[in-house]
């Protein structure tokens, strides 16, 4: 039996208008986070590939998780010392981004 792993990256990266329909947060929203998540970029929090800004701003899905689910804590200086590492790992877990097919051989069915 061998498994087929496709990576889907155009589910990885969101414009503002995917943001909406999967967080539900409105284009003012969506580009007030993105200016946070640049200062988190600068802070070393995230790396350079968090945000590709070709044709339209897009932030990565997993950045864009953990930002929205430790932006209060990552506002407060001293509080953003105790905020969890990001974990992209753990974020995939969660949400898994890839497409996975097992391969049965036909002669395994019989």
């Amino acid at each position: 039996m061998a498994e087929i792993i496709k990576m889907m990256p155009d589910k990885l990266l969101l414009n503002a208008n995917q943001v909406a329909g999967v967080f539900g947060d409105k284009r003012s929203m969506f580009y007030q986070k993105v200016h946070e998540i640049k200062e988190q970029i600068k802070a070393g929090r995230y790396n350079r590939y968090a945000l590709v800004e070709e044709k339209g701003i897009k932030v990565n899905f997993y950045v864009y998780y953990d930002y929205s689910v430790h932006r209060k804590q990552l506002a407060d200086k001293n509080a953003a010392k105790y905020t969890p590492e990001f974990s992209p790992a753990e974020i995939a877990d969660l949400f898994p981004i890839v497409e996975r097919t097992i391969v049965i051989p036909e002669n395994a069915l019989m």
